[in-house]
């Protein structure tokens, strides 16, 4: 199996679109056992910025932990004067 090659974004984001910012960021990290076609997804997420990870052993698990920080995202950011970031 050849190597993974890393893609470059060459197009810029369509206008209208909302920027992505980092307090928005994830990164999910698959266990090898991880088979999506079959449904079955098990590893790790951490969110960017907050440092708050957990590991998880389903979909639901994985969007549950996003679900669960992105809310608390929009509130502090709603928190914030004039609703934006600083």
């Amino acid at each position: 199996m050849p190597p993974l090659q890393r893609k470059e974004l060459t197009t810029p984001p369509a206008e209208g679109h909302s920027p992505l910012l980092p307090e928005w960021a994830f990164v999910v990290q698959f266990r090898t056992e991880t088979d999506v076609e079959q449904g079955h997804c098990t590893g790790r997420v951490e969110h960017v910025v907050s440092g708050q990870a957990t590991h998880f052993a389903s979909l639901e698990e994985l969007l549950t932990f996003i679900a669960r920080v992105l809310s608390e995202v929009h509130t502090q950011h709603r928190r914030k004067p004039g609703g934006g970031s600083e």
